[in-house]
């Protein structure tokens, strides 16, 4: 987020990377595991994604990606957003853990996306 409001673009580019490999990629795998009492291969880093994870999430998932335009980027980091929070609210329920719901919302507060993207 931070980028976005420097419009730092190349910046910008390498953070949502980031945050979809090294953290939504790993909330989808426990998601889809989740759902097969964790007896469930989802490959490695995403291989063969659009086969194990359910539709409704992957058409999720297919709106964190984005191009160049700052408006089309915010609205795909919160796709992202969006995404991980029903994937790790659904994966605590599986393991009996209470969302933070609280603090999730302080931090979406925090990053303050525009209301116009």
């Amino acid at each position: 987020a931070k980028n976005l409001k420097r419009q730092e673009l190349w910046l910008a580019k390498y953070s949502e990377w980031v945050l979809r490999e090294e953290t939504l990629l790993k909330m989808l795998e426990w998601y889809a595991q989740s759902k097969h009492n964790w007896q469930y291969d989802t490959q490695y880093r995403g291989k063969r994604i659009k086969h194990w994870l359910d539709r409704e999430k992957y058409a999720q998932l297919e709106k964190t990606y984005s191009g160049s335009g700052t408006a089309e980027n915010w609205r795909a980091l919160d796709a992202l957003i969006t995404l991980f929070e029903e994937a790790a609210r659904e994966v605590g329920q599986h393991l009996g853990y209470q969302y933070p719901e609280q603090l999730a919302g302080k931090v979406v507060k925090y990053i303050n996306i525009p209301s116009s993207s």
